[in-house]
């Protein structure tokens, strides 16, 4: 497998903030999981071989800074997310 990009794309859509769609710059398979500040897992989703392209859901998240952190097998990035009004 190979290693996960150092930089990930992340885009949110603000309009509606009811998902963000992430970019990588390759289509290895990741996991993704998403934690508040507290250090709580609110979410994980396991990301198959693609096009390097996700949505992931935020409707059940409330307005707040929590941390995506991607993982395969040679690696960890981690990005911060805000939502906000």
């Amino acid at each position: 497998m190979s290693s996960l990009p150092k930089t990930l794309f992340v885009h949110c859509f603000i309009e509606n903030k009811e998902f963000i769609t992430i970019k990588t710059s390759n289509s290895t398979a990741y996991k993704v999981e998403v934690y508040n500040l507290v250090g709580q897992l609110r979410k994980q989703v396991s990301v198959q071989e693609g096009n390097g392209k996700f949505t992931l859901s935020l409707k059940e998240f409330k307005n707040g800074i929590y941390l995506l952190k991607f993982v395969n097998d040679t690696g960890t990035v981690v990005k911060k997310m805000i939502l906000s009004e």
